[in-house]
């Protein structure tokens, strides 16, 4: 067989087969072929990976992505004015089979119960934030997580075949050695 025309998959095949014939030899060939490797285009491609991953996973990817900042920045905002915040429900009221059907809500901020106005302008603000935070989220798994998997899949792919060409060399050697070994010795 000629290992000039071994898909990636037969190499990988190849090195589970000689690792389990002979672990010895593929780790004293490894080190005498191990020059062939071209070292500056792995660590090149690993590189672009790396900057692509972490790009990826990054907020300033994330707010590429129409409706995301502007969502993500008004719950960010709104949050210190609705957290900390106690709401009591009392005067509960029932109906006569003992369904609750009525009652009366009360907000507490340190303690302190809030007027009627401040208490109803905390709701209308807490609203706000509960829904640009659930679209902030809305936009982050429906649009950036698919997006950001195709984008991934498409550096991991640009990675492996920078990676296997710059092991192309080491690979037949080793492959070529291999053929020629002696296996009495």
């Amino acid at each position: 067989n000629n290992p000039e025309n071994m898909t990636r998959e037969q190499i990988d095949n190849f090195y589970d087969m000689a690792f389990s014939v002979d672990p010895e030899w593929l780790e004293q060939n490894f080190n005498k072929y191990e020059s062939l490797i071209d070292t500056k285009a792995s660590e090149k491609a690993y590189e672009d990976y790396k900057t692509q991953r972490d790009y990826l996973y990054s907020e300033e990817y994330y707010r590429t992505f129409s409706g995301y900042a502007e969502n993500k920045d008004l719950a960010d905002s709104l949050w210190p004015s609705v957290r900390g915040h106690d709401v009591r429900y009392t005067d509960h009221r029932y109906d006569e089979n003992g369904k609750l059907y009525a009652y009366a809500t009360q907000v507490y901020k340190n303690g302190v119960k809030l007027s009627p106005d401040a208490a109803r302008s905390w709701y209308d603000k807490l609203h706000e934030w509960a829904n640009a935070h659930r679209e902030h989220y809305r936009v982050f798994y429906n649009d950036i997580q698919p997006q950001q998997k195709i984008e991934r899949e498409k550096a991991e792919r640009a990675f492996d075949t920078a990676s296997y060409k710059a092991f192309r060399a080491f690979d037949m050697a080793l492959i070529k050695a291999w053929g020629q070994r002696n296996v009495n010795d």
